[in-house]
């Protein structure tokens, strides 16, 4: 079981896990093991006539831990389907479908469907994409056929079944306890929850939940929060702690070990806040969470200080999920299927779009949209006709309910807009917006943080010893004139045997004096390392003297050179007669990242068409690879994406008003990768662009309230784009 089986790495931490496991075993994992054992010969031949017969149903009182239990079995079959598969040639693929605590779409057997091939096709796209397409006329018989049909069966986990039957029609209702809860279904099996006092009991193997014992879950309660207490952090920020308190440690002789601790603890915590301040700021901007809140939450967060901004986001949003539900259950159900949809939309949309989707009548939905808003549920936003605009009001809320209801398509967009407003917070301090302008700190560009970043990952076995001994020797080699990249090399090499020998930059600068390519990248990635605005531009120089080296010696660094160029504002002329001479020379073998280079470097030459072409060729291999790969959607920006990101800066900078708007526009619906990733950057354009179609005029005043308060950011880096690459 995944919860109960995490490495131990000494004594005093596996007696504690220990302890934590015989306490959360008398809470919950009795009922777990009982459920688990029920599902172990799923699909095999030893007992299947019996097992395809039953449905599970587990029963408890509301606290129980019948969500978790559901979740924990969806999580176990998951992860066991494929190798019971792979064991069993003859067994049909589970497709494993879970539903929410609270479903309040679904009024019909119409939309439980629906809602069923939705999850299909987000979590089995790439085995159902060819077999499960929208229709109109969907119905369980056909959903259940088309199972069949791909010669696999559906596991479908059913939570608060009791609530989901309540929001049916009675004739829908009646339906489904008298055909989908039959005895004998060999295409589907149901595993459900319900509460302890609900008439649910005979098409199922009921499973009890015995009553919280509340003085082992207080003991639970706080042993699970002393654990989140404890500084745990990055490997470097660990290193860097122990060489610390080494060190106080021999200069001062006794010390109080709590005082050390206390240091300790609070340079971890700092260290590692500011190793993700540019995700947590995206994601106090994104989903409107105050500087406190997420300070209350940034101790939780330093176990994951290198998952995206996404995880962030769904981690803080969960702590406000009970509220939203508790809230919920009190609307009517004509209100909550009217919230549901309005919810279910990102951005805001009309009346007409909400009747159609409700399936209510129009008096009825205005009726209703009329109290939600006296309630403070709705919010209208005048439109250029009669037609007006609704959006859920409580912002929190809306993007929460995003995360768990909304479609794949809509997730992605979220996921995408909260990197590109992570990657232009890189350069923004973890603080409020009064005391960023009060500042006025020269910081990193977006480009330079990111490669920073970067090379804080690669290189986190680096002591802070050898990066300052690093750039001592740079600033001791600088003279008038151009670094020569071999005299370079071999000085530091030597320098680096006679103060820190045995240590790692000495073997690195070694193997870089003799000519390694491997070395010359180490070195690129170091030099990234730099603090200050002298040791940037100094590393700079020694970088392009490494390049041009390794250029010599025949080592293909040619786009690490265009890169240099043109995130450093310098050369530009160098970068595009480089560039383009390598993307006619490479031809068909030329790299993805060197074409947008190329595209970026030709515009900054006046090139337009030229850059147009090289763009669009990069777009056209983009979605065809998009096409064959599946995309993972929670993945940070890479190196590609981010140049990207900045040629599109920079067309906006260039008021390329219609080719812009072309590539956002043209076959919208086909060609969705602009839009799905640069979504934010759109309607920034749309906010500067002069004259707007009536279409695009919709699109902004329908724009989600999460990217209208990112657009200042956006909208900053545009003129920042002006000034350093424009001149202007």
């Amino acid at each position: 079981m995944p919860l109960l089986t995490k490495p131990t790495k000494d004594k005093s931490e596996e007696q504690e896990d220990l302890s934590k496991v015989s306490i959360y075993s008398s809470l919950f994992s009795i009922i777990y093991q009982k459920a688990k054992r029920f599902l172990v010969h799923l699909g095999t031949s030893k007992r299947s006539q019996i097992k395809e017969q039953e449905h599970l149903l587990i029963r408890g009182y509301k606290g129980a831990g019948k969500s978790l239990l559901i979740k924990q079995l969806a999580q176990h079959l998951t992860e066991n389907g494929n190798q019971t598969s792979s064991q069993e040639p003859n067994t049909k693929t589970s497709l494993i479908v879970r539903l929410n605590e609270y479903e309040y779409g679904i009024r019909s057997i119409k939309d439980l469907c629906s809602r069923i091939r939705s999850k299909l096709r987000s979590t089995h796209s790439i085995e159902l994409a060819e077999h499960f397409h929208p229709k109109e006329n969907i119905s369980w018989p056909s959903l259940i056929e088309e199972i069949n049909n791909t010669n696999s069966r559906l596991i479908l986990l059913i939570d608060n079944l009791d609530i989901l039957l309540k929001q049916l029609d009675k004739s829908d209702n009646l339906f489904f306890v008298k055909n989908i809860l039959t005895i004998e279904q060999p295409y589907y099996r149901l595993i459900a929850s319900c509460q302890k006092d609900s008439q649910l009991a005979q098409p199922f193997v009921s499973l009890d939940i015995p009553q919280l014992d509340k003085t082992l879950a207080y003991k639970l309660l706080i042993s699970l929060l002393h654990k989140d207490m404890l500084h745990k952090a990055p490997s470097q920020a660990n290193k860097a702690l122990k060489n610390q308190s080494s060190e106080k440690q021999s200069s001062e002789g006794q010390s109080s070990e709590g005082q050390v601790n206390v240091e300790q603890k609070y340079q971890v915590e700092q260290n590692c806040l500011n190793f993700t301040a540019n995700k947590l700021e995206a994601v106090r901007r994104f989903g409107h969470a105050n500087a406190q809140t997420l300070e209350y939450f940034s101790q939780a967060l330093l176990d994951t200080s290198l998952q995206t901004s996404h995880h962030y986001l769904r981690y803080v949003l969960r702590h406000y999920q009970a509220q939203y539900d508790f809230k919920m259950q009190h609307l009517s159900s004509q209100q909550q299927l009217i919230v549901h949809t309005l919810a279910s939309h990102w951005q805001a949309i009309k009346v007409a779009q909400l009747t159609q989707e409700c399936d209510l009548a129009s008096k009825t939905i205005s009726a209703q949209l009329t109290q939600l808003e006296k309630q403070t549920w709705v919010e209208k936003i005048p439109s250029q006709n009669k037609n007006l605009f609704y959006r859920i009001t409580d912002k929190r809320f809306h993007i929460s309910y995003l995360m768990r209801f909304s479609s794949p398509q809509t997730q992605t967009l979220i996921t995408h807009s909260l990197n590109t407003l992570s990657y232009f917070s890189l350069s923004i301090p973890y603080m409020d917006e009064y005391k960023v302008q009060q500042n006025n700190t020269v910081v990193r560009s977006r480009l330079q943080s990111l490669a920073y970043q970067e090379a804080l990952k690669t290189n986190e076995d680096v002591s802070q010893t050898e990066l300052e001994a690093l750039f001592h020797h740079a600033f001791l080699q600088q003279g008038e004139g151009e670094i020569d990249g071999q005299a370079y090399c071999d000085s530091a090499s030597q320098y680096f045997k006679a103060h820190l020998p045995g240590e790692r930059l000495s073997f690195l600068l070694t193997a870089a004096s003799k000519g390694y390519e491997q070395a010359y990248l180490g070195l690129l990635s170091l030099f990234d390392l730099a603090n200050t605005e002298l040791e940037a531009n100094l590393a700079y120089r020694i970088k392009l003297a490494i390049c041009q080296l390794a250029q010599s010696k025949g080592f293909n660094v040619e786009d690490k050179l265009v890169s240099l160029y043109l995130s450093h504002a310098q050369e530009t002329k160098q970068a595009y007669r480089l560039s383009m001479q390598v993307v006619i020379v490479q031809a068909q073998e030329t790299s993805p990242l060197l074409l947008i280079q190329a595209s970026f470097a030709t515009l900054l030459e006046g090139c337009r068409k030229q850059s147009h072409s090289l763009l669009m060729s990069y777009l056209k291999f983009k979605t065809l690879k998009n096409e064959q790969e599946r995309i993972n959607i929670e993945a940070e920006w890479t190196l590609e994406e981010t140049w990207l990101m900045e040629l599109l800066l920079l067309l906006i900078a260039k008021k390329e008003w219609d080719f812009f708007d072309r590539l956002m526009s043209e076959n919208s619906e086909k060609n969705t990768y602009l839009r799905s990733y640069f979504l934010p950057i759109y309607h920034a354009f749309l906010v500067l662009k002069p004259e707007l179609s009536d279409h695009q005029k919709d699109e902004q005043l329908a724009r989600p309230i999460e990217l209208s308060d990112a657009l200042p950011l956006i909208i900053n880096a545009v003129k920042e784009t002006r000034r350093v690459y424009l001149k202007q």
